[in-house]
C-alpha cells in the first residue's frame, strides 16, 4: 500500500534521510523507532504529503503522493498528531466530525454525523460527545483524535507519538486501541514511538532510523540487544516474559 523508492528528505541545506527504500505492508502495524531527530516524523510528514521529496517518490496505491490534491490525500490517509491544545472550544463530536471534511461538500449531511457518532461509540467515548476537548484529560483527547481518524474512513492511519504525555494505563489503552482498529477495520497503521517496549507490544514490523539510513524487519527480529546498542548507544537485554518481550537497559547511574 505504501512504497518508498530512492527517497531523500531534508530541510534547507540539511539532509535528514538519504536514498531510502521501504515497503510498508498493507493492513499491518509498522513502527518507526530511532533517536530524536533521526527522521521518523520527517518521513511521516512526507508520507502525508506535507514535505516534498528532494529525490525519489512515495507511492500510495501506486499513485505518487506529490501528484495528489490535499483532498485526495485525505481520502487515503488520516493522521493522529501529538497531543496539543486547540484554539477553539470544540466538542468531541465536532472534532470527530472534522474527520469527515474530505467527504463533505458544503455542509455535513446526516451520513457524516452518523459516521462521527459511530466512531465515538467504537472507541468507547460516546459519553464525551458534548465535552469540550480542551477540558478533558490528555488520554481522552487522544482517543477523540483516534476516533476522528476512524471517521475519516481511510485505508491508512499515521500516528505520531500517540502515547507521549500519557500515563502508563492510557499508553496501554491507546496501543490496544490501535491494534483493535488494525484488526477490526483492516487499516494500515504507521506509528512513531520512542519506547521500543511499546513497539514490542503492538508492532508487526519495525523501521529503525539511524544516521539518515533505515533498517526494517519483523518486530522481534529488529529489536535485539545489538540493534538497540547500534541505534541508541544503550546496552540492554531483550528478554521474554510470558508472551511478551521487553528491553531492559543495563545502565548504572553515576554521580
Amino acid at each position: 500500500m505504501i512504497k518508498i523508492e530512492n527517497l531523500s528528505l531534508g530541510y534547507s541545506k540539511n539532509t535528514i534521510l538519504e536514498k531510502i527504500n521501504l515497503t510498508i505492508e498493507k493492513e499491518k502495524i509498522t513502527i518507526f523507532l530511532g533517536q530524536n531527530g533521526s527522521g521518523k516524523t520527517t518521513l511521516m510528514s512526507a508520507i502525508n504529503g506535507l514535505i516534498r521529496p528532494r529525490e525519489g517518490k512515495i507511492l500510495i496505491d501506486n499513485q505518487n503522493i506529490t501528484q495528489l490534491s490535499r483532498k485526495e490525500v485525505a481520502k487515503k490517509i488520516a493522521t493522529v498528531s501529538q497531543l496539543h491544545q486547540f484554539g477553539f472550544d470544540y466538542t468531541a463530536f465536532e472534532m470527530v466530525l472534522m474527520g469527515r471534511s474530505a467527504h463533505i461538500g458544503y455542509m455535513p449531511e446526516k451520513a457524516d454525523r452518523d459516521k462521527a457518532e459511530e466512531a465515538l461509540e467504537l472507541i468507547g467515548i460516546g459519553h464525551l460527545k458534548e465535552k469540550q476537548v480542551n477540558k478533558i484529560s490528555g488520554g481522552e483527547r487522544q482517543l477523540v483524535m483516534i476516533a476522528r481518524a476512524i471517521a475519516q474512513e481511510t485505508g491508512i492511519i499515521l500516528l505520531d507519538e500517540p502515547t507521549s504525555y500519557l500515563d502508563l494505563k492510557n499508553q496501554l489503552k491507546v496501543l490496544q486501541l490501535i491494534k483493535f482498529i488494525n484488526k477490526k477495520k483492516k487499516v494500515t497503521c504507521v506509528i512513531t514511538l520512542h519506547d521500543p517496549n511499546q513497539a514490542l507490544l503492538c508492532g508487526d514490523h519495525v523501521v529503525m532510523f539511524d544516521q539518515g539510513k533505515i533498517q526494517t524487519g519483523e518486530t522481534r527480529t529488529m529489536i535485539t540487544d545489538e540493534k538497540i546498542f547500534a541505534v541508541y548507544g544503550v546496552k540492554a537485554q531483550v528478554i521474554d516474559v510470558g508472551e511478551n518481550s521487553f528491553v531492559v537497559p543495563n545502565h548504572k547511574f553515576e554521580f
